[in-house]
């Protein structure tokens, strides 16, 4: 028996504000385009194009559009590794949460530049919690061959 095979509604960036205000209108979700999961085990129910470098540093980590597979979550965990979708109404922000308040989120993002943020409880309308990311903006071999060789040249130079 072959696994089942799910795919789940892709938002690109310049759909975020349609994907917002028509979230919940089944003939807007079935007209938009469909990406299968590249796990079938995992459970898939968004997938939505990042927009912004808040998560990444030094060129490492997740970069403006890299793709992100997300599941629907209930119930918010702080793990520092988990990553967040969080939609708002007029927003969506995709960050770590870092401690949960009594009426709100303080939310964290990699790159130490942009500072944390405060998302009040009743502001959110859904929270995905990211499964997967899809990245073709990776660093290029040759250029970790030079660092990790001039590592190699300073340390026989102690």
């Amino acid at each position: 028996m072959s696994p089942k095979i799910t795919s789940a509604p892709f938002v690109r960036i310049d759909e975020r504000i349609n994907f917002l205000v028509s979230r919940k209108d089944k003939s807007y979700l079935q007209n938009l385009a469909k990406i299968q999961a590249p796990d079938s085990s995992q459970k898939i129910d968004l997938v939505i194009e990042n927009e912004s470098s808040k998560l990444e540093v030094d060129n490492k980590g997740i970069k403006h559009g890299d793709i992100l597979f997300c599941s629907k979550e209930k119930e918010l965990i702080i793990e520092p590794d988990k990553l967040w979708v969080i939609l708002q109404e007029d927003e969506i922000i995709v960050g770590r949460i870092k401690d949960l308040l009594n009426d709100s989120l303080d939310i964290t993002f990699d790159n130490p530049i942009h500072p944390s943020i405060q998302i009040a409880r009743d502001a959110i309308m859904e929270t995905y919690l990211v499964q997967g990311i899809f990245t073709t903006k990776t660093l290029q071999p040759s250029s970790l061959e030079n660092r990790l060789k001039a590592i190699e040249e300073k340390l026989n130079n102690l």
